[in-house]
């Protein structure tokens, strides 16, 4: 089974470095201050929950880019004081279960647990509020997850951006966002894998028993919160070996795929409510479908990724480095929707969906290596140099995906390197000869990946170019979208689609198809003009990415 190369083996340097940076400035200035995390920011109606997704954020963003946040020890030193005397955030309520409260403490052990790993010198004292959180917020009520109430569709409909408690169902408090308490099983799936404990692992089990008898179409879960609950019980079925348990996965990611998603890949909020998307669970969604492929070795998942990835997240993250949530693309406006065409619904969630972005941007950097014993995998193409552990250097230039050419070049490498290197074919694709010194290779074709198994030296070349095609896409209504391999394409708001359109390329970033000049859509970090600190443009930003 592959996996990603350690954070620090893979120096990015592209794109997504960019956004990372971008991303790690934003967290470092404003709210996310330490003086102002501590103070203002905290919202009494999710108890921990911006002071653990931005800890998680610097966390992950700092590995990843091999940056770090100055702040973080900071914010390390500070987060003690703010806990309750049983050593979590918030009010104490007693037998009653706040499901708001519960979903804060899974990114609250979330962060805990990264910095377990990152800091093995602190591990002792981060372990010791892991503890605090465990036996004084999540055992004493344990029993009550096994009863969480899945069928309440009826009693919540509101809800608004942030979600809010809605009601009391017996012992629950309840909130718009339906179904997040099981936020907080992906936090202690991760305590988890930190060591054994018995008492824990019956009480995810127990959660996770409860969120597979869930009809979530019918109760209109968060979509956020079911793709959490999905990448919980993949570090669950990892953690036992229950082939079962990702078969179960795969089914309702399914669901997700059929009833959750719009026309480029980002998410309705709710099932059955298209109001608006949410890069939260954008990353979530991500994260699964790389984690369904580690499971199960279906390339098909790793397209899916591409999609998340170039389509919906990189719609999703503005200019300022921030995340903001989008219209809901390809759902009729009556239903909350936004139509044919695709705009920004909220400038930046900066309360929920930038800290998230953090850990997407963090794990694209990480995916775009794997490795297992003598096989490299290139799953996610971005410019950058990656070490193996033997000294074996390679660095990769591309401009992937607006450019499907890729150019390995081994920097480093101490001796003669047998290694079977694997690069990914990502859907719409049709790759030509890879090259080696100018040659073209023999290449075989295994699970989705051209494989170049072969004895390497320093010095040597690989060029290839995957070659993703412009292609028209044809959806069940018969609507079509135009993409560039996994990069949906967009035009203006009166554009229109003749019946046998001729689309041509004409820069690296611009296409022209029967008149209507086409973009990616995931150009919105480069929009300045869209820039909320100067004004309000953005709210009347609006692209046409279906057409009749």
């Amino acid at each position: 089974m592959p996996r990603p190369m350690p954070f620090g083996s893979f120096r990015a340097d592209g794109i997504t470095a960019l956004r990372g940076q971008r991303l790690l400035a934003r967290l470092q200035t404003g709210k996310y201050l330490p003086d102002r995390l501590w103070t203002q920011s905290a919202d009494a109606s999710w108890p921990g929950d911006t002071e653990g997704r931005t800890v998680l954020a610097l966390e992950l963003l700092g590995r990843a880019l091999g940056a770090g946040s100055t702040q973080l020890a900071e914010h390390r030193l500070r987060w003690p004081r703010h806990l309750n005397r049983l050593g979590y955030f918030g009010a104490m309520h007693g037998a009653d279960l706040d499901e708001q409260q519960l979903a804060s403490h899974g990114w609250v052990l979330r962060a805990l647990c990264e910095g377990v790993l990152a800091s093995p010198g602190r591990g002792e004292d981060l372990r010791g509020l892991i503890a605090g959180v465990i036996e004084g917020l999540v055992l004493p009520n344990a029993d009550a997850h096994a009863e969480y109430p899945i069928d309440h569709r009826r009693d919540v409909t509101g809800g608004s951006h942030s979600g809010s408690a809605a009601r009391k169902r017996g012992r629950w408090i309840l909130s718009t966002d339906i179904g997040c308490d099981w936020i907080l099983m992906d936090g202690l799936a991760q305590v988890l894998d930190l060591g054994p404990d018995r008492r824990l692992g019956a009480l995810v089990d127990a959660m996770i028993s409860r969120f597979l008898q869930v009809d979530l179409v019918a109760l209109g879960m968060q979509t956020h919160a079911t793709l959490t609950a999905l990448r919980a019980c993949l570090r669950r079925a990892a953690q036992t070996a229950d082939a079962g348990l990702v078969a179960a996965v795969s089914e309702r990611y399914a669901i997700y795929l059929a009833h959750g998603m719009t026309a480029n890949w980002a998410n309705h909020n709710w099932f059955g409510r298209p109001t608006w998307t949410e890069p939260c669970a954008m990353v979530d969604a991500f994260q699964v479908a790389l984690g369904l492929w580690q499971s199960t070795g279906e390339p098909a998942y790793l397209g899916d990724a591409h999609r998340f990835w170039h389509s919906a997240l990189g719609h999703g993250q503005r200019c300022n480095g921030g995340f903001g949530p989008d219209t809901c693309c390809g759902s009729p406006a009556t239903d909350g929707g936004s139509g044919d065409l695709l705009g920004m619904s909220v400038f930046e969630a900066h309360w929920c969906c930038s800290m998230r972005g953090g850990e997407g941007i963090a794990r694209a950097i990480e995916a775009a290596w794997w490795t297992a014993g003598d096989d490299l995998w290139l799953v996610l193409p971005q410019p950058g140099t990656v070490q193996l552990p033997d000294g074996t250097a390679i660095r990769l230039d591309t401009g992937w995906p607006h450019d499907g050419r890729l150019r390995l070049e081994i920097i480093a490498c101490p001796a003669p390197r047998r290694l079977a290197l694997r690069i990914f074919i990502p859907p719409g694709c049709t790759p030509a000869t890879p090259c080696i010194g100018g040659v073209a290779a023999d290449a075989a074709r295994d699970a989705g990946f051209l494989v170049l198994d072969r004895t390497w030296n320093v010095g040597e070349v690989v060029d290839l170019d995957l070659r993703p095609q412009t292609t028209i896409e044809r959806h069940g209504d018969a609507r079509r979208s135009i993409w560039h391999g996994p990069l949906m394409l967009a035009a203006a708001p009166d554009a229109v689609l003749g019946g046998d359109p001729d689309i041509v390329r004409e820069a690296p970033t611009l296409w022209r198809c029967d008149g209507a000049l086409l973009h990616p859509v995931d150009d919105t970090i480069h929009r300045h003009d869209l820039d909320a600190a100067r004004d309000e443009s953005w709210k009347g930003f609006r692209r046409r990415v279906l057409f009749a």
